[in-house]
C-alpha cells in the first residue's frame, strides 16, 4: 500500500478507453465512455469559493477569518489552499452507464490503462447542511477517496458562515483521516454525520463515477458540481444511511476476489 497520495500535479491531457484491454476481459465500454484526463479536485460543497479537496500536512487546516475579520479594524488574512496538495480526480465522461463489470474492470486494470496510480479511481462524498445558530447555515462534507489498490482516505470539511455582521468571509475546517484499508475506510464514513446537533439537517450523497448512484433512492439533486454530477438528497439520516450502505456494498464488490475478471 502506498503512503504518500498527495504532489504537485502537472497538467493531463488524456483521452483513454476500454479498448486498451482485451475483449475477452470485458464486455466493451459504453459508447462515449472515457476518462478525459484529471484536474484538482474540489469538495461538492455550495460555497462562495471552490473548495479544493486538500490533504493538509498536519491533522486538519483551518480558516477563522470570518469570525474576527473586522476586529479591531484589522484584517486577518486568509489561509490559501495549498495545490500541491489538493488531490486530483479523474474527470470521468459518459459514465452513467457504465456496468458493474466495465467498472470493475477499468479498476482492476487502472494502471495498465496508464492512469497514474495517485488519482483516485472512485470517490464518494457525504453531506449534511443545517442551522448552527441564528439561522447561520452551516455544511459538513466527508469524502472517501478509494484508489484501484484498495486504499482509501476520508478527507473532511467543516463550512458555517460567519457572524451577522460578516457571513460573507465563512469559516472552515478540513481534516484529515489517516490512509487506510478500504475497509476501515467504510467503517468511518458512516459514523460522521450520526449525531449531528444542527437544525433542519438535509443530507446529499454524490458519487463519482456516476453509475454508483443506480442504486440510490433519494430525491435526486438538481445541482451539480464539478467531477461529482448530481447527487441525492435525503430529509433523514436513516435515509441516507440506507443508501449509503448501498453504495459502499457496491464498491466493496468491485474490489472483491471472487467477482469479475
Amino acid at each position: 500500500m502506498m503512503t504518500v497520495r498527495t504532489g504537485p500535479l502537472a497538467p493531463l491531457f488524456l483521452s483513454w478507453n476500454l479498448r486498451n484491454i482485451p475483449s475477452s476481459v470485458h464486455g466493451g465500454p459504453p459508447a462515449g465512455f472515457q476518462i478525459g484526463g484529471a484536474a484538482l479536485g474540489e469538495f461538492p460543497i455550495d460555497a462562495w469559493k471552490p473548495c479544493l479537496l486538500e490533504v493538509p500536512a498536519g491533522p486538519f487546516k483551518k480558516d477563522i477569518s470570518g469570525r474576527s475579520y473586522h476586529a479591531f479594524g484589522i484584517a486577518m488574512p486568509e489561509n490559501p489552499w495549498n495545490r500541491r496538495r489538493t488531490v486530483p480526480l479523474p474527470l470521468y465522461e459518459g459514465s452513467e452507464t457504465l456496468g458493474a463489470g466495465q467498472l470493475r474492470t477499468v479498476v482492476r486494470h487502472w494502471t495498465a490503462l496508464g492512469i497514474a496510480d495517485d488519482i483516485p479511481c472512485l470517490g464518494v462524498a457525504i453531506g449534511a447542511s443545517g442551522h448552527y445558530c441564528e439561522d447561520r447555515q452551516a455544511q459538513s462534507v466527508a469524502v472517501l477517496l478509494v484508489w484501484s489498490d484498495g486504499s482509501a482516505r476520508i478527507v473532511r470539511l467543516d463550512w458555517a458562515e460567519g457572524p451577522l455582521e460578516d457571513c460573507v468571509t465563512p469559516e472552515w475546517l478540513v481534516v484529515k483521516g489517516d490512509l487506510t484499508g478500504l475497509g476501515q475506510a467504510i467503517k468511518e464514513i458512516g459514523e460522521v454525520h450520526r449525531n449531528l446537533g444542527w437544525e433542519a439537517v438535509r443530507y446529499c450523497i454524490h458519487a463519482f463515477p456516476a453509475c454508483l448512484g443506480k442504486q440510490l433512492l433519494g430525491v435526486r439533486d438538481e445541482r451539480c458540481y464539478k467531477f461529482w454530477g448530481r447527487g441525492w438528497l435525503h430529509s433523514d439520516y436513516a435515509g441516507m444511511a440506507g443508501d449509503l450502505s448501498r453504495l459502499l456494498f457496491g464498491i466493496c464488490e468491485l474490489f472483491s476476489k471472487d467477482g469479475g475478471d
